[in-house]
């Protein structure tokens, strides 16, 4: 990607990145970019110092040729100055006057008069350049009053060798003797004075009619800022402005650069970047950001019709817009924002998905923990257009065999041997395997388990009191290791850290030979042993991997799951174990020591908390529970769980490509815990068995089955049952506030969190974008 350091320029990115991770390279945010308004009493001298118009423009490639030059300048200044104030004269212009020729035929630098360039500046705040030397040499000598208070006015050459000063102390002595001088002559004539003046204006006012007749459309280049510039797959340029009162997007014809057409921006937003883009329905589209009014636009790139206005965040305090550009083959915009981060904005709905910070090439590379200043790798990659579309159809997929399973149900005459009672309103109490929880701590999980609870125990009305075979393990307490044993005994097997190795004839594992219990010539054997009443439950909430559920059998069944964001969840399980758990340690200390391999939760200690022990064992839930854990609970394969809680992070971009693509092919159905309510509601369409209220969803999936002309239904519950109860979904096992320890999150927590947890936000970035398609597939089947 390459990108410049200016704020008025465009971010441009290329199209041949095939991995998700960019190196991006950076430059510091400019410390000469002002942010308040110019005021001129808060100015020393504003009166007396004259000041060019401040022109955003590259600094010249000859940096010795600068050098030579502002020595020159300075010397001339300084004189003309004194001699200036000697005769009375003005210095060289007064609010609104012109700069002399001579400075900007030297320079190259007087475009216009100080009316413009106040107009340019505007409501902006001032200067907006870059932080290494993209001021032109003679702004840098009259900019009056740096922003940087240290005293030093001018430097060339960006610091480099040759470097200029000019200290405060040096022009406050030479002010001093110039404002005594003219205090001493303060009405001193010229003769002659008035002829050269009325002669000046006159050559002036010729001069200004030969620059106006060379090129009418002068004065509105000097008006406007090209802020951004894009290429659209019309062949079309597009061309936004920036200035407070005067920015416009423009649709620019490529072979004569003629506008063919112009939309003027309200004088309350600075226009900044824009690029051209296609949305979800292959309309072309536009999409502009502003400077400090965190107020995007999106227009139609024919007509540049204003179709819609969105807000946006970037990085505080500012959360300023820059520049923007269109990655399609990920469908996201890349946006700067002159801080040190990109951030990548998902197209449809505008939001951030992630951001990353660039390097410095000249720094380190962040190797330190603790100061949290590393660039965390992104391994979230987005699903193509092709695989949004097989998602999608899958999806739908889905719901019509909910559909075709009450239909079939509600029919006399069907084959009911082709219904799926999960997907019924009433479960079939012989029918084992039907439906599974997957249960991440801190996600809703517990929520949803009593939600699954209550709906089965309103089951019993139906089968004479008869229950549906359910279980709940979970491999935080007990359970799951317990079973894992029996099974492993029925085996002639050993469980280490939850992964079976074959005994050899002495009854010792062989541990370099791990196997699979659920595939192959074990897959059989699993069943009938039925460890647990693994293989006859109805439902199952399993608080453990991927892994473990496939042990016990349960890979082909319709599956649910609940994940959370990673710095929500983190915290969240940090204050609900506070004291159990991490003893009231700050949260700061207990995440370096999980990173460090010298966590000790509730176990013997094992060592003497120094020594560094960076695997950490699966039971031990109060380390692990911390280290990535919704992925590696997404994880099917025996290799992968072995490294999964291994700090030093051996093989994460793998761990992540199998637990997003379980994600997104093992679930029936997924939500997100922080939109639970619209979760739930999926749930339910999909498993009407969990329906808040049955009678009341039957009556409405009947008057819809009938409305679409399927006349042969007759849903209707036992002995006439009526649900008066119902199952509402209430928030269980909600977290506390800390007593002890950590009271509130910072920045330098956060990124610790993402340090331990950054295979974690890929998956919930990943759930977040299957959720979105969910959602869209629910209205399209409403």
């Amino acid at each position: 990607m390459a990108f410049s350091s200016k704020p008025y320029t465009s971010l441009s990115a290329t199209d041949d990145e095939d991995e998700t991770n960019h190196d991006v390279e950076l430059s510091s945010p400019n410390n000469g970019y002002r942010d308040d308004p110019i005021n001129d009493e808060e100015e020393p001298y504003a009166d007396d110092i004259a000041v060019q118009p401040l022109e955003l423009e590259a600094a010249s490639a000859n940096n010795r040729r600068r050098i030579h030059r502002c020595y020159a300048l300075a010397l001339v200044v300084g004189g003309i100055v004194v001699l200036s104030a000697l005769a009375g004269g003005k210095y060289y212009y007064d609010n609104g006057g012109e700069v002399p020729s001579f400075v900007s035929n030297f320079f190259g630098a007087g475009r216009g008069d100080t009316d413009d360039a106040d107009d340019r500046m505007g409501d902006s705040g001032g200067v907006r350049g870059s932080p290494n030397g993209d001021y032109s040499i003679a702004q840098e000598l009259f900019e009056g009053a740096n922003d940087n208070e240290d005293g030093m006015v001018i430097s060339a050459n960006g610091g480099q060798d040759g470097e200029i000063e000019m200290s405060q102390d040096v022009l406050d002595e030479e002010l001093d003797e110039t404002e005594s001088s003219v205090e001493e002559v303060p009405n001193q004539e010229v003769e002659g004075e008035e002829d050269e003046s009325d002669d000046e204006e006159e050559d002036q006012s010729e001069q200004e009619e030969d620059v106006s007749g060379q090129n009418e459309s002068m004065e509105d280049i000097e008006q406007e800022q090209t802020t951004s510039l894009s290429y659209g797959n019309d062949g079309m340029i597009y061309e936004s402005t920036g200035l407070y009162g005067n920015s416009k997007l423009h649709k620019i014809n490529p072979e004569s650069f003629e506008v063919e057409s112009s939309v003027d921006i309200e004088r309350k937003y600075f226009g900044e970047g824009s690029t051209f883009f296609t949305d979800s329905d292959g309309n072309a589209r536009i999409i502009e950001i502003t400077w400090k009014e965190q107020t995007g636009f999106i227009y139609d790139a024919n007509t540049l019709e204003r179709l819609s206005t969105f807000q946006y965040t970037t990085t505080a305090p500012h959360h300023e817009g820059w520049g923007i550009t269109y990655d399609e083959s990920n469908q996201q915009f890349i946006v700067s924002d002159g801080s040190s981060y990109l951030y990548f904005w998902d197209r449809d709905t505008f939001q951030e998905r992630r951001k990353v910070e660039g390097s410095d090439p000249e720094q380190s590379n962040f190797e330190t923990l603790e100061q949290g200043e590393e660039v965390l790798p992104d391994y979230f990659v987005p699903l193509t257009p092709d695989e949004r579309k097989q998602l999608k159809d899958r999806l739908r997929s889905i719901l019509y065999t909910t559909d075709n399973s009450l239909h079939l149900s509600a029919s006399p005459s069907s084959d009911r041997s082709k219904v799926l009672p999960q997907r019924t309103f009433v479960i079939d109490p012989k029918f084992p395997k039907q439906f599974m929880h997957m249960h991440h701590m801190k996600t809703g999980g517990t929520s949803m388990d009593s939600l699954i609870h209550c709906a089965l125990q309103r089951q019993l009305h139906f089968h004479g009191d008869k229950a549906i075979k359910y279980s709940s393990m979970s491999e935080c307490g007990s359970a799951v290791r317990m079973c894992m044993d029996k099974l492993a005994s029925g085996l002639n097997a050993t469980v280490i850290n939850n992964v079976f190795f074959q005994n050899d004839e002495e009854g010792k594992p062989i541990t370099d030979a791990p196997f699979d219990p659920a595939i192959g010539e074990f897959e059989n054997t699993v069943g009938d042993l039925n460890v647990c009443q693994t293989s006859d439950c109805g439902v199952m909430s399993y608080c453990a991997s991927l892994h473990t559920v496939r042990t016990f059998g349960w890979k082909d069944v319709d599956k649910i799951t609940v994940i959370r964001n990673p710095i929500d969840r983190a915290w969240s399980m940090y204050r609900f174990t506070l004291q159990s758990c991490y003893h009231c340690k700050e949260l700061k200390d207990v995440l370096i020591e999980v990173a460090n391999g010298t966590f000790i939760g509730r176990g013997e200690i094992v060592n003497d908390g120094q020594t560094s022990n960076f695997v950490y064992d699966p039971a031990d839930s109060c380390a692990v529970q911390m280290i990535g854990h919704q992925a590696t609970n997404l994880l099917s394969s025996i290799d992968l769980y072995n490294v999964a809680n291994d700090v030093r992070f051996p093989r994460e971009r793998e761990i992540v490509e199998e637990a997003v693509k379980n994600l997104r092919e093992s679930f029936t159905w997924i939500g997100i815990t922080d939109r639970l309510a619209e979760s739930v509601d999926g749930f339910r369409t999909i498993f009407p068995f969990l329906a808040e209220n049955l009678t009341e969803a039957m009556l409405s999936t009947s008057q819809r089955f009938q409305a679409n002309g399927l006349q042969d239904v007759d849903f209707s519950f036992p002995d006439g049952y009526i649900d008066t109860n119902g199952c509402p979904f209430g928030h269980k096992n909600e977290g506390r506030d800390p007593s002890c320890g950590t009271k509130e999150l910072d920045d330098e927590i956060i990124h610790l969190i993402l340090k331990l947890n950054n295979r974690d936000m890929a998956v919930y970035q990943a759930a977040v974008e299957r959720f979105e398609l969910q959602m869209e597939v629910l209205e399209e089947y409403r």
